[in-house]
């Protein structure tokens, strides 16, 4: 699990905005990765081991934990940080859920257990169509989330769901939804409960829910539609984790779906007070003026079928490459290797940024890429 979440440092450092910027990461990149990109006009930071913190630097860490507290200390300057117990607070479904419900209003159907026996009864007694999602206290949705499809719990459903429990201690129930789009909001929170640099694009998700994507594009119709409604609530929840005592960073997912053949919102479904793993492809998409559509995936190395460098894969694409004058193509965001502490590992999650001039183009170019990869 150590190096599965040190690999995700790998996909978030190029939120560093300058060459004179130093993304620290648990996991460095190949040494070919940098080359390659600064080759597409990508200006891309220094990147070094995350111990190695220099004492005169402005630290801004992606979300707030015991460790980067530690390391914060270590400066000349420290920054001042929520305190660590309400950032594990805010965090926790329980609290998005309380949000969910003061705010927006989340009906009976939403609920809380620590008790497997509590929970199977629920759902056998509540009957979704589409069934539903059971949600460990912490940890994102590819790790700690099962989808339940059925009114009973299978024996896989039960063994995963106790788990949860046992780990987490509580987990949150939801009806599964027919979704249309899933969304993401970013921003920052200021100790006033403020919201500052507010930001919604799409996110792309498994069958399950689970998180591999994300999609910059302004002429996005659903944005367009929702921006308004995604703004006020994303102030509402502003001013509360101001009161709960957080501020900084926080990204909060949403989704549209389908009831009874029209769309609605649910406006918050979860919350995390840390940046969102897209905020370096964001910063990317800005420095492009926003142009066109960009949208960055990640693909379970197993399932590609890759050449054994980057340079193999970059002449691979052939005219599908990413071209810089053009401003479209394939263009790999991750090495095929990284180094954590002293060894050389193959990385488990390739990334992948796809541009062109509007979102058909870069679902293309994904199309193209898996037919090209895929196993």
């Amino acid at each position: 699990m150590s190096k599965l979440i040190a690999e995700m440092g790998l996909h978030c450092w190029l939120v560093g905005a300058k060459r004179q910027d130093c993304v620290r990461s648990v996991a460095e990149p190949e040494a070919d990765l940098l080359p390659h990109l600064e080759h597409h006009g990508i200006e891309a930071p220094t990147i070094g081991r995350l111990a190695e913190i220099r004492p005169d630097a402005d630290f801004v860490p992606m979300g707030w934990s015991g460790e980067a507290a530690q390391l914060n200390q270590r400066l000349h300057a420290p920054r001042e940080h929520p305190d660590l117990e309400v950032v594990r607070r805010v965090n926790g479904r329980r609290f998005s859920l309380s949000l969910e419900r003061e705010l927006f209003g989340a009906d009976s159907d939403y609920q809380e257990f620590d008790n497997i026996d509590d929970l199977a009864q629920a759902i056998s007694l509540r009957r979704r169509p589409a069934g539903w999602i059971v949600k460990g206290e912490f940890g994102n949705a590819g790790l700690a989330s099962r989808r339940v499809r059925e009114a009973e719990l299978s024996d896989a459903d039960h063994r995963v769901v106790v788990k949860l429990i046992l780990d987490c201690g509580t987990v949150v129930v939801e009806p599964w939804l027919q979704r249309t789009c899933d969304l993401c909001c970013t921003y920052n929170v200021d100790h006033s409960g403020a919201m500052r640099e507010f930001n919604v694009h799409e996110v792309v998700n498994t069958a399950d829910g689970a998180f591999i994507g994300a999609l910059f594009d302004r002429q996005n119709p659903v944005i367009l539609a929702w921006r308004d409604e995604l703004r006020d609530a994303a102030s509402s929840v502003s001013l509360r984790l101001s009161k709960a005592g957080y501020f900084g960073p926080v990204c909060h997912d949403a989704l549209v779906y389908l009831d009874d053949r029209h769309e609605l919102l649910r406006p918050l479904v979860d919350l995390n007070a840390r940046s969102h793993v897209s905020a370096g492809i964001l910063r990317q998409w800005r420095l492009w003026d926003q142009t066109g559509a960009v949208y960055w995936r990640s693909f379970q190395r197993s399932r590609l079928d890759l050449p054994n460098s980057l340079a193999g894969v970059i002449r691979a694409l052939g005219e599908n490459a990413y071209h810089r004058r053009a401003e479209n193509g394939i263009l790999p965001t991750t090495g095929l290797t990284y180094l954590f502490g002293d060894r050389k590992l193959e990385v488990r999650r390739f990334g992948v940024l796809f541009r062109h001039h509007s979102r058909a183009g870069v679902f293309e170019l994904e199309r193209r890429f898996r037919g090209q990869f895929e196993r």
